[in-house]
């Protein structure tokens, strides 16, 4: 692909070039047509909800595991606890 040298450094190509780009971003004046064009509203209160939803979810989880977490043993350390009575075995019935 060629540049042509004396379009690219005559100003008056430069500003037109320009001129165009900008006129046609802008536009001529008609309303933007892009995302949600209705005019109800929903969009807000919906995600006030989901949020409100989300909050509540996380606070009963935490609650839920600080309440697995106190049950805990304070240590896991030890040897587990030795049965006080001896085993017992079943009795076959002969």
């Amino acid at each position: 692909m060629t540049i042509n040298s004396a379009a690219a450094t005559d100003p008056t190509t430069w500003c037109c070039t320009v001129a165009t780009t900008l006129w046609l971003a802008v536009g001529d004046g008609e309303p933007n047509n892009f995302g949600d064009t209705r005019g109800s509203g929903v969009a807000g209160p919906l995600a006030g909800i989901i949020i409100l939803l989300l909050a509540i979810g996380t606070v009963l989880l935490i609650r839920n595991m600080n309440k697995r977490l106190r049950r805990l043993p304070p240590s896991f350390d030890s040897d587990p606890i030795a049965p006080t009575s001896p085993a017992v075995e079943p009795k076959r019935g002969d």
